[in-house]
């Protein structure tokens, strides 16, 4: 017997029973149909009900396992980086047992492994008896993440995205709308393109790279203000009382930050800890906290 409250049952027993769905083609609505499969899409009920579904997902103590979705991510880490190989290897072997009970199915062909580090790669990881490869970068959420952390391939590829997206709204951003709608436009269409997930990766990225972000911001201000080349960007920021692309990042990580520490669960309230400096004297997520001048020294001795 289940220790769940009888009207919990009840709720999600109507949740998932007796569903029917109707469809409009050409303004002509179908008949009624039974739904066979899956839940009603945007429902607060459908989120709670996959993570009760994945929640035996295997996991062991050595390895860190990032479940967002459909979405999982299994890290092992070692000084050693056949260790660090091995420590995978073991969750691996778990899943067909799982897979095989909930009745899923994994598309190794598209699972990809990643050695973040200088090391040789090890042998194949193997999952439900197919390799799978190691690849120099992976796509994860929305963000490329690539084997040295330098975060150069997801840059280029969002300056790619805004050069787009400020072409096709050049007719916008030019025209004689008010500067408070123009800004509007960067802020929602464009800005989110720089910025998704910023407080996880600009802290890694170089100098060089960082300017790259800048420029989508000051190409499109120019753009909004038609501005003529002797016009430096900083003035045409401070006119537009535009916040710099770098404090709009302090700001989105001092958010982030500041809700997961208040978080009461442990792996939120832990997430991107401050840890010895690594050889490569790679920056930390926190480090683009706004008041973080003197980050704590925990490098070993």
């Amino acid at each position: 017997m289940s220790d769940a409250p009888r009207r919990i049952v009840k709720v999600v027993s109507s949740f998932l029973q007796d569903r029917s769905f109707r469809v409009v083609v050409d303004g002509t609505l179908s008949s009624a149909r039974p739904v066979a499969a899956g839940v009603p899409q945007g429902s607060c009920v459908s989120p709670v009900c996959y993570s009760h579904y994945t929640d035996d997902i295997p996991t062991t103590p050595e390895t860190t396992l990032a479940l967002y979705a459909d979405d999982a991510a299994y890290v092992g880490s070692s000084l050693n980086a056949r260790h660090a190989a091995v420590k995978v290897q073991r969750v691996l072997e778990l899943l067909p047992e799982w897979l095989s009970k909930w009745r899923l199915s994994v598309n190794v062909g598209k699972t990809q492994a990643l050695l973040v580090g200088s090391a040789r790669h090890p042998p194949p990881l193997q999952l439900l008896g197919a390799d799978i490869a190691w690849s120099p970068q992976v796509w994860y959420l929305g963000v490329t993440i690539d084997r040295r952390l330098s975060m150069r391939s997801h840059v280029r590829q969002v300056t790619a995205k805004s050069r787009v997206a400020r072409a096709l709204l050049r007719p916008v951003l030019s025209s004689r709308l008010p500067l408070r709608a123009k800004l509007g436009v960067y802020k929602t269409y464009i800005r989110p393109l720089i910025t998704y997930a910023a407080p996880a990766w600009l802290a890694l990225t170089s100098e060089t790279s960082k300017t790259r972000l800048r420029a989508q911001q000051y190409l499109t201000l120019r753009t909004i203000v038609d501005a003529p080349s002797l016009v430096r960007n900083a003035v045409i920021e401070r006119d537009l009382r535009m916040e710099s692309l770098d404090k709009f990042c302090a700001r989105l990580a001092s958010n982030m930050f500041a809700r997961a520490d208040a978080s009461a669960w442990p792996h939120v309230k832990q997430i991107a800890p401050w840890h010895a400096r690594p050889p490569d004297a790679k920056r930390f997520p926190r480090d683009l906290l706004p008041d973080v001048a003197n980050p704590p020294d925990l490098t070993p001795e």
